[in-house]
């Protein structure tokens, strides 16, 4: 009896209900959150610099590739004309506009009236045309400014030096040359360059970076003082209002210098400046937002980045067709 009195007794007790202690598991301390915040922010800080040279190398090598297509146009005038474009104001039309046949833009090209000068002399001229963006003129880096009219970020080459109309030393300067007149050698002349676009006069002022301003400085014309303008314009400051409102870039169809014809007066990411006279002369600079380096395209159709360290006088002369330099020191 006993024994299965306790027996009982046992199995009651075992019934009986246990209590457990809520116990709580420790969260992140504050000094534990501050370190994860911390990594991540150094991660971040360590991924973004590498994605933004992803991006640039990706829009300097479309860049390139823009250039090597209008390398190739270049080439397949040649072939049919037997020239390369001449580009003047008298001319009428840059050599972009002739290149576009050969660019796949034969209905723009069409849409053309040849017989006419540029559209802004009127504003039906021509309009639909030169408000039309044609992508391989634009590179990637670069942004559109706000005049109305197309932009192009590559400018065929013009020469280098003062009265520049007068010695017709560069591929698109003038009479239209073929590539037995380029006597210095089509693979050391250059045919077109990268620049970078002026921004409109509304913002003057508001963006010092000098690459893009065009400044009016003295009226320094003579070839004897080419020296005195070339340091003049290097010591051109962008916080100053010492520019003048002359679009750089701003309207592919328009022919002549500073519009869609650069010059080797000053290296690649140099300022650019004209004296503001009726007919300017200047220097309209090569340069691209790709750091330190201009893709430069070849009159024998292949492209290459040049440095801005490029020595001045080896840049002057890959601007001349038959100036008879010797190109020694030429570095890429």
């Amino acid at each position: 009896m006993n024994q299965c009195a306790n027996q009982g007794r046992l199995s009651s007790d075992w019934l009986m209900p246990i209590h457990y202690s809520e116990t709580r598991r420790p969260g992140f301390t504050l000094i534990e959150v501050l370190v994860v915040i911390a990594i991540v922010g150094l991660l971040v800080a360590l991924l973004i610099p590498a994605v933004q040279m992803a991006r640039e190398a990706a829009r300097r090598t479309f860049c390139m590739n823009n250039l090597k297509q209008i390398g190739l146009a270049m080439h397949n005038y040649h072939s049919t004309c037997g020239s390369f474009p001449g580009s003047s104001i008298a001319r009428q039309f840059s050599p972009h506009v002739a290149l576009l046949p050969h660019l796949g833009e034969t209905t723009l090209y069409n849409s053309i009236n040849v017989c006419l000068f540029e559209f802004g002399e009127s504003p039906m001229l021509n309009k639909t045309a030169g408000t039309t963006q044609v992508g391989m003129f634009l590179c990637p880096s670069e942004a559109l400014p706000t005049y109305g009219q197309a932009s192009t970020s590559y400018a065929g080459c013009a020469g280098y030096g003062f009265q520049i109309r007068k010695k017709r030393n560069g591929v698109f300067n003038n009479p239209p040359v073929s590539l037995t007149g380029l006597t210095d050698g089509a693979s050391h002349t250059a045919a077109f360059s990268e620049w970078l676009l002026a921004p409109p006069p509304a913002d003057h002022g508001t963006n010092h970076d000098r690459r893009r301003y065009n400044f009016q400085i003295e009226k320094l014309i003579r070839p004897h003082q080419f020296d005195q303008f070339t340091s003049t314009c290097l010591q051109a400051d962008a916080s100053r209002n010492s520019f003048g409102s002359h679009p750089r870039g701003v309207g592919w169809m328009n022919p002549g210098e500073g519009k869609t014809l650069y010059n080797h007066d000053l290296t690649i990411n140099g300022p650019t400046c004209f004296n503001g006279m009726f007919i300017r002369e200047g220097a309209w600079t090569a340069g691209s937002f790709h750091s330190g380096t201009a893709n430069v395209l070849f009159a024998d159709g292949h492209v290459h980045p040049i440095k801005d360290s490029i020595e001045p006088r080896v840049w002057r002369s890959a601007g001349t067709r038959a100036g008879g330099e010797v190109m020694e020191g030429w570095n890429y």
